[in-house]
């Protein structure tokens, strides 16, 4: 966030009075070693102090605060996507399905197994190489094309595992672990999207906690936070595809070592581990700063 400033050297002011704010000013005279700084607000002296031991004053205005996270974002394909405020982050609420990076230059889109195993550069492709399933899985991108920067709509960025971290961290805080609990990692299910059975959802399974159960207590809190996480599967780096249902995975940006975030039909956490460059995953968009 960019911090503008004034910064007044006494040395060459003579006489000021300016406006702080619509009911504080400062008004000092530094021509003779006597004269005194004094800070108003609301008809009273907030602070004072001799101008002979004062070089700088620096004045910083209020910053400007971010824009509602609210509405929708769209893509150079012509994707639109809605928005959900977590915590102090503002992310999409759908997984990306754009074809073209934000410059405007067509992604590879790459439905052979072969021709995937073998690319080394920014590629995509469709769950079960079906675009039908770009909603509501999104479509799957390998590492090289989230390293590019230039992935999601200007604006937005790929989160980095220390803002997945702050995601998480808020939720066990703040009560989205399925049972209540604000510590340990329970939070899938308050992030898991609509209940088995329909289009888009997960396979289901009696262990309480998890996306794909639907009979315990934590059922209440299914999709809470409105991250609205659907089972997209994913794409082996030799191009095999997962199945859908079953979990999901996120990119990571991650330079050094290329690492992700799951979700898992069968398990309470929200995880991560390191993985393949030749990975096709799901990309969720964090708003910049």
């Amino acid at each position: 966030m960019n911090t503008i400033y004034k910064s007044l050297n006494i040395k060459n002011i003579i006489r000021t009075s300016f406006l702080l704010s619509p009911f504080s000013f400062l008004l000092f005279t530094p021509a003779f070693a006597q004269d005194t700084l004094y800070v108003w607000k609301g008809g009273n002296v907030i602070y004072q102090r001799a101008m002979n031991q004062i070089d700088t004053i620096i004045v910083i205005p209020p910053a400007t605060p971010p824009p509602p996270c609210s509405g929708t974002v769209s893509d150079l394909s012509g994707f639109i996507y809605n928005m959900v405020q977590v915590g102090t982050q503002c992310w999409m609420k759908e997984n990306l399905r754009t074809r073209r990076f934000n410059d405007n230059v067509v992604i590879d889109h790459l439905p052979e197994n072969v021709q995937w195993s073998l690319n080394t550069t920014g590629a995509m492709s469709y769950p079960d190489n079906d675009p039908n399933n770009a909603n509501p899985y999104g479509a799957y991108y390998n590492w090289h094309a989230v390293m590019t920067g230039k992935l999601c709509p200007t604006g937005w960025h790929v989160p980095t595992l220390e803002e997945w971290d702050v995601l998480e961290r808020y939720l066990i805080t703040e009560g989205y672990n399925w049972d209540g609990a604000v510590s340990g990692n329970k939070i899938a299910k308050s992030m898991a999207a609509i209940s088995p059975g329909n289009r888009g959802t997960w396979v289901e399974v009696e262990m309480e906690g998890t996306p794909g159960s639907t009979t315990d207590f934590g059922e209440i809190i299914r999709n809470s936070t409105g991250f609205t996480v659907h089972p997209a599967g994913n794409r082996e780096a030799n191009g095999v595809f997962g199945i859908l249902g079953l979990h999901t995975y996120f990119w990571c940006y991650s330079p050094d070592t290329p690492w992700l975030k799951y979700m898992m039909y069968m398990s309470v956490d929200f995880g991560g581990y390191n993985t393949q460059k030749g990975n096709g995953l799901s990309v969720r968009c964090l708003r910049d700063n």
